[in-house]
């Protein structure tokens, strides 16, 4: 029998019994793949879909407590990817169901009670959120309005802080009540609102203007406004609250309720899938064995008549497979098994040396960095190495045409007309190609081609070399050669001893040494010596440890110029991680550095004095009270304001005003310490910090700056004499902090201002008081004339012979609600100072002259005589406006005198002597007032149309006390009479010293011994009974 024949039959019986065996178990197998795919396509998934409902609906509870802590200052938001991830959970969940046994779960109920726990949550979390912050803004209220009470004047301090422990006690209360779980005790709300609205009536009883502050009313209507809203919106918060928990145990109910049917089919299939189990078992362990058994004996019987020639045969081909061709097998037998044999020896024969020189060559071509294929005439690929499969990988195959290789921009790798050249030239090379890599990296390669004859066939062989590199280094060195020669930032390339290599011409610009001037050189050449040894042992130890630094440094150029460079240096390293050389990059930053300082001059000092301006100063003083706290030290503070200042800058002009400001700011500079700072704070304000003062010094300081100031000074040839007011405070003695500071130093200044000038004072608490009076006055001062608070009365002035009214002097009386009747001197002075003395004394010329036209015109007018301050005469225009009243009013300009203080001649000499000569053409008459206090030359005053001297009391008292004084008197009035003019003595109080100015030669009298100041109304009844009482005369003023 053949070989073949007893194999087929044995091999027949064997296929039987297990087709037999396989036909049980398949069908097994089949039920069993069913209910697997049905537990691992619907009820796992379906478990895993419940597992993250359960999951989102526990991350939406922790979110919903989350944003309700206290702590947290969550939004709605956070809430929002909980509630998505649920719905995905539940959609996935009815996808899987959906025509299958779980298809009856209650799906939709569960969706409508998620959605109403969702909307429930955010709502819950918003009206939180949103009391949260009203909570949030009574405590801040609350801090305050403390704040605000304990910064008051309130003497008690009890009453405050037990205010303020009602406060406190209330926003306690609010604050803490949103955070339990159960609704506030609505008892103690109220109880605590009521006691905070008693503290309220009591600050306003006890302290009425504390509490009518704008800020302090604004604060408590805060407070009660929020509380309130609080209060009105917590309910609905609570039933929020409420309902998200309803909700939320009917979603916890309903998943429980799906989740155990879920689990209940689940786990029917799987006990079903288990009895499966069991009978495959059976099946296997009964016929699996019976067959195995069968199958042995028939492969047995054949395996002993063919085994030994096939095992034979199947190692030499397991030989063949691993390469080893020197195995040979036996032919002794004339069956198909020995004749297989024979030829199987011979394939190996050939197949060993074919695969060695196959072998070689393939190793070779391998090993080659550039790609290599091998065409046909057609150009349809005959071999590859491993670097053109790298570039091309399945394009890369063999019998396809090489057209399919394309270059990054999509054309062919050797287009046609290329093939066309190699096919006339055989060869072909030059050609630079970019093609794109499998991974996508875009590379640069060299082509060449040549032909290859092959069994007197022709093919082509075409190689590709990688040149990106050597493309990019080319494009770099040209790149970084363009920016060597063209940066304007200096370029230094030296040795590892430093000693340059190469500079750019930017360095030869910048420093002035040409190239062959500096090649050779350390880079040292260039050092100004401005930077000592220990700058550069710094310098180079952070070189040479970090192989980099950079900074500001200052060099010379070659002319010898310093100049400012911002210098980089970096460290090159070899291979073996040794520095191999350095390169030094720097720019030219002078004029950078000057406009620079320039900005911060400008920026910081004042451009006319050149002391430190307002910012300058401010910096000054947080670093010495910084310096003061660090070291328990002190800081003394002066504000000095000039006192007189606008005069002269009106008078003399802006020129002299500069002028004037800049010699005092030379006289302080020269008074102060270096470690001292004076500043000017604008106009005629300057301020002295000074540090580690003591009072003796200060007080001797203020001596001398007072002496320094108000000393005379010469400029444009005039001569100028001004005045200090200087506020002194000091930390910490006086002051705790810098505003408090500046504001106590301010208001003592001011005060000084206000009172004597040219002085100076250390701050008190009685100043504050003052200043707040000050304010308060000049605020009513500015609403007296609109509410008419203001009255002109008039006092006569008597002729000494005759004894009738001549004329009367305007005297300004203000009618204060509180205060009652305020004579001139306790507001003029004011007025004067914030610069209402123009509008008020504009008011009173109208008003006189308004009166006496409308009350004395019938009368026969006798002369009215009105005080002008300096600053009002001084204004550029007070002629004409002082004549624009006169056309308005219709009163004579005649029957109109001004008085001026003596000391404004003496001070104005020249500047005033226009201004009168204006008022004497304009038929105005003047009169000098308090005269024989300033020496002014009575020959000067003949030339200002001059018509009285009005002496000052202090000679008036001296008749009276019949002193020697009382010859001065008879002087004057000689040498005014000789020179045309009229002397009158004001405030004469008793006839003795009527009698006596008689007898010294005054003319006019004026004071309680003829007259008292009255009314318009009053002065013209006067003058009627006079008219009636005596006869017509001349008035000897008239004349």
């Amino acid at each position: 029998m053949k070989l073949q024949h007893k194999l087929y039959a044995g091999l027949s019986a064997i296929l039987l019994i297990l087709l037999t065996i396989s036909g049980l178990i398949l069908s097994q197998e089949h039920q069993k793949r069913v209910y697997s795919r049905q537990l691992m396509e619907l009820y796992r998934p379906a478990e895993l879909a419940m597992e993250g409902l359960n999951s989102s609906a526990a991350r939406l509870s922790a979110d919903v407590i989350l944003s309700l802590s206290p702590a947290m200052r969550r939004q709605v938001e956070p809430l929002q990817p909980a509630i998505e991830q649920f719905n995905r959970h539940l959609d996935t969940l009815s996808v899987l169901i959906t025509g299958t046994s779980l298809s009856g779960l209650p799906l939709h109920r569960l969706r409508d009670d998620a959605d109403r726990q969702a909307e429930y949550a955010v709502a819950l979390v918003s009206q939180y959120q949103s009391l949260r912050r009203d909570r949030m803004r009574l405590e801040d209220n609350v801090h305050l309005l403390m704040d605000r009470l304990r910064d008051s004047d309130a003497s008690e301090t009890l009453a405050v802080q037990a205010f303020e422990n009602s406060l406190a006690q209330l926003t306690l209360f609010v604050s803490t009540s949103f955070y339990n779980r159960t609704d506030p005790d609505r008892s103690q709300l109220e109880q605590a609102e009521q006691q905070l609205a008693d503290r309220m009536d009591q600050l306003r009883s006890r302290w009425p203007l504390l509490a009518e502050q704008p800020e302090v009313r604004h604060l408590t209507g805060e407070i009660r406004y929020l509380y309130r809203r609080i209060t009105e919106h917590a309910d609905f918060f609570y039933l929020k609250r409420s309902q998200y928990h309803l909700a939320f145990q009917d979603v916890q109910q309903q998943l429980g309720q799906i989740q155990s049917d879920i689990s209940k089919t689940s786990q029917q299939a799987i006990q079903q899938l288990e009895a499966m189990s069991r009978n495959s078992r059976m099946i296997e362990y009964v016929l699996v064995p019976l067959a195995i058994l069968i199958t042995a004996l028939l492969g047995w019987q054949t395996a002993w008549r063919i085994r030994a020639p096939l095992a034979e045969l199947l190692k030499g081909i397991q030989c063949a497979r691993t390469g080893d061709f020197s195995f040979r097998l036996e032919t002794d037998s004339r069956d198909e098994v020995a004749l297989l044999s024979h030829h199987f020896n011979e394939m190996l024969d050939d197949l060993d040396q074919a695969t060695v020189s196959h072998s070689y060559l393939q190793q070779i071509l391998d090993a080659l960095q550039h790609a290599v294929i091998v065409t046909d005439d057609d150009f349809n690929i005959r071999f590859f190495n491993a670097t053109a499969f790298s570039y091309f990988q399945t394009r890369a195959g063999v019998g396809k045409p090489i057209a399919g290789f394309r270059t990054s921009e999509g054309a062919m790798l050797l287009s046609e007309a290329e093939r066309v050249l190699l096919c006339q030239q055989s060869v072909l090379s030059g050609l630079e190609k970019k093609i794109c890599l499998p991974d996508g990296e875009k590379v640069v390669v060299a082509l060449a081609a040549a032909e290859l004859k092959v069994n007197q066939e022709r093919h082509w062989v075409i190689s590709l070399h990688d040149i990106t590199l050597m493309k990019e280094a080319e494009k770099s060195l040209q790149l970084y050669a363009r920016l060597f020669e063209t940066s304007n930032d200096a370029i230094v390339i030296s040795d590892k001893q430093n000693v340059i290599e190469q500079v750019n011409p930017a360095f030869s610009r910048i420093t002035g040494y040409e190239e062959h001037e500096a090649i050779g050189k350390n880079p040292g050449m260039l050092s100004s010596g401005r930077q000592d040894k220990a700058f550069y042992r710094v310098m180079w130890a952070e070189l040479m440890t970090k192989g980099r630094w950079q900074g500001e440094i200052w060099n010379r150029k070659k002319s010898g110029e310093a100049y400012a460079e911002w210098l980089s240096i970096v460290a090159i390293y070899d291979q073996s991680g040794l520095i191999e050389r350095f390169i030094g990059v720097f720019s030219d930053i002078t004029q950078r550095k000057e406009a620079e300082q320039l900005i911060y001059h400008q920026a910081n000092y004042d451009a006319l004095t050149e002391l430190p301006n307002r910012r300058l100063f401010w910096d000054r003083l947080e670093h010495a009270l910084t310096q003061a706290r660090a070291s328990s030290g002190k800081v003394a503070l002066m504000y000095l304001d000039l006192d007189g200042f606008k005069p002269v800058n009106d008078t003399f002009g802006h020129e002299a005003g500069d002028l004037l400001l800049q010699h005092v700011s030379e006289k302080l500079r020269a008074l102060v310490q270096p470690s001292d700072t004076v500043a000017r704070l604008g106009g005629d304000e300057f301020a002295l910090i000074l540090p580690a003062y003591s009072i003796r010094k200060l007080e001797q300081l203020a001596d001398k700056l007072i002496d320094a100031v108000s000393s005379p000074v010469s400029l444009l040839d005039k001569q100028i004499r001004i005045g200090v007011s200087v506020g002194i405070s000091c930390y910490p003695d006086i002051a705790t902090d810098r505003e408090q500071l500046v504001q106590q130093a301010d208001v003592a200044m001011y005060y000084v201002k206000g009172k004597n000038k040219n002085s100076y004072i250390f701050y008190n608490q009685q100043m504050k008081q003052d200043t707040w009076e000050k304010i308060r006055l000049e605020q009513e001062l500015r609403e007296a004339i609109d509410r008419g608070q203001l009255e002109v009365i008039f006092q006569p002035l008597y002729d000494a012979s005759t004894e009738v009214i001549v004329s009367a002097e305007a005297l300004l009386r203000w009618r204060h609600p509180v205060k009652g009747v305020l004579m001139p001197d306790m507001f003029i002075p004011l007025a004067e100072e914030n610069g209402m003395i123009h509008d008020l004394g504009e008011w009173v010329l109208r008003e006189v002259c308004t009166l006496a036209r409308t009350y004395l015109e019938d009368k026969g007018y006798v002369r009215v005589a009105v005080n002008i301050s300096a600053q009002q005469l001084t204004q550029p225009d007070f002629v004409s406006r002082l004549e624009s009243i006169l056309h308005e009013t219709g009163f004579p300009a005649c029957h109109l005198e001004l008085e001026i203080k003596e000391k404004l001649i003496v001070n104005d000499l020249t500047g005033t002597a226009k201004i009168l000569q204006q008022l004497s053409r304009s038929g105005i008459s003047i009169a000098i007032d308090d005269f024989g206090l300033s020496y002014t030359s009575l020959n000067s005053l003949s030339h200002y149309s001059v018509k009285e001297l009005k002496l000052d009391r202090r000679f008036i008292k001296a008749v009276a006390a019949e002193s020697e004084d009382s010859h001065m008197v008879k002087a004057m009035a000689d040498m005014a009479h000789q020179m045309g003019m009229k002397v009158v003595a004001e405030g004469v109080e008793d006839d003795k010293s009527l009698q006596l100015l008689k007898q010294l030669g005054c003319d006019l009298i004026q004071g309680f011994v003829y007259q008292d100041a009255v009314s318009i109304h009053e002065l013209s009844r006067l003058l009627q009974v006079q008219a009636r009482n005596t006869q017509p005369a001349t008035n000897p003023d008239m004349e």
